[in-house]
């Protein structure tokens, strides 16, 4: 036999939650077992720990290149490009490159980038990665060595990260010597898990 289990009804729009098997107020507690089946927007507080049935996601992209002058080894981030917003449910976008999560709870993201490149010189190795709040996060980073200048090349990058109310993402890049770096396309997709 299935163990019960409680639960607090919220709504991230005041409504009261209400599903083909079960109708409560917000803010009552729910004794419930098995499956729960709940149309619409949706925040359960199971055992302590909330959980937005509500999905969030962004897409952005750049529609205008960027060419930047890079110091060797410093991050830039791609800031004169022109982006342009695809779609989004719980995020605000910015142009240029910046997607700030609206909802109401921290969440994880699978965070998605692919970007198209090239440099004005040759032997140039440059790093793309997601930034949080302006910083760099580390496990984000994809690395395209460009032999001869002008080859285009891409790289994809794939990260799961924790957002809070307010956070943002950003593209960021850098290369490995004094270069001019072109970012010719990319798109940024976040979706919460």
């Amino acid at each position: 036999m299935a163990k019960p289990r409680h639960f607090v009804v919220k709504t991230n729009d005041g409504d009261d939650l209400a599903g083909p098997y079960i109708k409560a107020p917000v803010g009552s507690t729910v004794t419930h077992t098995g499956s729960m089946h709940i149309n619409g927007s949706v925040v359960i507080q199971e055992h302590g720990h909330f959980k937005n049935l509500d999905s969030a996601y962004v897409e952005y992209y750049i529609n205008s290149s960027e060419t930047g002058s890079v110091t060797a080894n410093i991050w830039l981030k791609a800031a004169a490009v022109s982006t342009a917003l695809e779609a989004s449910q719980h995020f605000s976008h910015t142009s240029p490159n910046k997607a700030t999560y609206t909802g109401s709870l921290a969440a994880k993201f699978h965070i998605v980038a692919a970007v198209s490149m090239e440099a004005d010189d040759n032997q140039v190795v440059i790093d793309c990665a997601m930034a949080v709040n302006g910083a760099i996060h580390s496990s984000s980073i994809v690395r395209r060595f460009v032999a001869t200048g002008a080859d285009i090349g891409s790289a994809g990058l794939t990260n799961i990260l924790q957002l809070n109310p307010g956070d943002y993402i950003e593209l960021w890049y850098r290369a490995n010597k004094n270069a001019g770096i072109t970012l010719s396309y990319a798109a940024v997709t976040a979706v919460r898990l």
